[in-house]
């Protein structure tokens, strides 16, 4: 058993103990001996964050001791019990640590879901349609940590008995589509040096494995695809064939189905649902309920009213919620009233580096409308929206940039007084978030 080994049985280990994927990322690299400053800078967040999630790890894995000692004490543990498991079990590690049946593909493990919060009335929805209605393509979109991977992770647990594989990607980056093919293809047969030599051929060859073997199949981050700032939603280069991957996928009669995870729909995905080929479900945020039941979790304190005026101002967004929870008890000892009291919006940086990612893929026209918005501080109409740009804007121009904003969740809409125009504006968080961050980077 070798250091690959050792991660799979950690990240195990993490799972019997319910240890979000998240603090598991923490946790990972203080076993490599980085600091709390390490870990803050190569995760993106605050070394408080950092400290407050191996705080959690430690404590579910219910490790004795203060500072330091508590890291030392678990690492012995958790090297006794793998030497222990590799004296006795030298092989155990090639499978997960649950039975599965034969040909089961875990090769890249999907997050773990140590909490899942509501989503119910979505899980029996996406399970019905792919289930009952055998519907061949899942597109779940919505804004950055609103909880597409999470979900699409629970349901490829919940599901896993019911496919003959479960192979999960994550596309952290754009990959060209016969480089992923020949990837993919080896989670079905053993792997060799074989590969096939066109993209034709690799669509082909994973056609016929999805007819014979029924798989669920879940591509997280699809949007990395897409080139940055294009209007019209095209692949960026070298990636142009995937399109042809969904297509082929959603109208082939199989028993298979895929799943997408998507800042925005794309055009693929729109088409393909029109020809109710494909099912597009937009997350919003989560119900107070659920919200409240994530916040009380993690330590926080206060009335009914205080934590619903939190829930409010962040729209539910897990791990906008995720993030100023940490941040309320790290400096307000867990108080949500007093951080209230303050009147003021955080964006976190852990997601104002999410946001970063993903306004490089607003166009231009829209940039220019989410400035317009942002600078507003009630919702206004079009009219409005046109005086306040910074370029004059012919009215379809606006109405187009609203309706690609809108298929990015990006837009709030209301009405105005007495049921009037139609009024948009933008959420607390992405409206501090542009105001300090993109304007006056662009000297607006």
């Amino acid at each position: 058993m070798n250091s690959s080994d050792f991660v799979v049985f950690l990240r195990q280990e993490a799972r019997k103990c319910r240890v979000s994927n998240a603090e598991l990322a923490a946790l990972e690299l203080a076993l490599e001996n980085h600091s709390s400053e390490e870990i803050a800078r190569k995760l993106g967040i605050s070394p408080a964050a950092a400290r407050q999630r191996l705080s959690e790890v430690y404590r579910k894995f219910q490790v004795e001791g203060r500072g330091p000692v508590k890291l030392r004490n678990l690492m012995q543990r958790l090297n006794t019990q793998f030497k222990d498991l590799a004296a006795t079990m030298p092989t155990v590690m090639a499978a997960p640590a649950e039975p599965v049946e034969v040909g089961r593909s875990w090769e890249e493990m999907p997050p773990i879901v140590s909490h899942f919060y509501g989503r119910e009335p979505e899980l029996t929805m996406l399970q019905h349609a792919i289930i009952q209605e055998r519907t061949p393509l899942v597109g779940l979109v919505g804004l950055p940590g609103i909880g597409k991977t999470t979900l699409a992770a629970k349901l490829a647990e919940d599901l896993k008995s019911t496919f003959e594989h479960v192979i999960w990607r994550t596309l952290n980056q754009p990959i060209p589509l016969l480089s992923f093919l020949n990837n993919l293809l080896q989670s079905f047969k053993e792997p060799s040096d074989l590969q096939v030599p066109s993209v034709q051929a690799g669509l082909e060859q994973l056609l016929v494995y999805l007819e014979q073997q029924p798989t669920l199949l879940i591509l997280d981050n699809f949007d990395v695809l897409l080139r940055p700032g294009d209007p019209h939603g095209r692949y960026q280069s070298g990636c142009e064939g995937y399109g042809q991957l969904i297509r082929a996928i959603a109208k082939r009669d199989h028993a298979s189905c895929l799943i997408l995870t998507s800042h925005a729909e794309t055009v693929e995905l729109v088409n393909l649902e029109r020809r109710q080929l494909a099912v597009i479900l937009k997350l919003e945020g989560l119900s107070p309920e659920a919200a409240q039941s994530m916040l009380s979790e993690r330590g926080l304190k206060g009335e009914a009213k205080t934590y619903q005026q939190l829930i409010d101002r962040y729209r539910s967004n897990p791990l906008q919620l995720e993030d100023v929870a940490t941040i309320i008890q790290n400096v307000f000892d867990g108080d949500v009233a007093q951080f209230i009291g303050l009147d003021t919006t955080i964006v976190d940086t852990t997601y104002r580096k999410v946001l970063d990612q993903y306004f490089n893929y607003l166009t231009d026209l829209e940039v220019v409308v989410v400035h317009a918005l942002a600078q507003a501080d009630q919702p206004i109409g079009i009219q409005a929206i046109k005086e306040q740009a910074s370029k004059d804007l012919a009215t379809s121009e606006v109405i187009e940039a609203l309706e690609q904003l809108s298929n990015r969740s990006l837009l709030e809409k209301k009405r105005g007084r007495g049921q009037g125009e139609l009024l948009f504006t933008l959420q607390p968080v992405i409206r501090k978030y542009v105001r300090k961050y993109r304007m006056s980077a662009a000297g607006i």
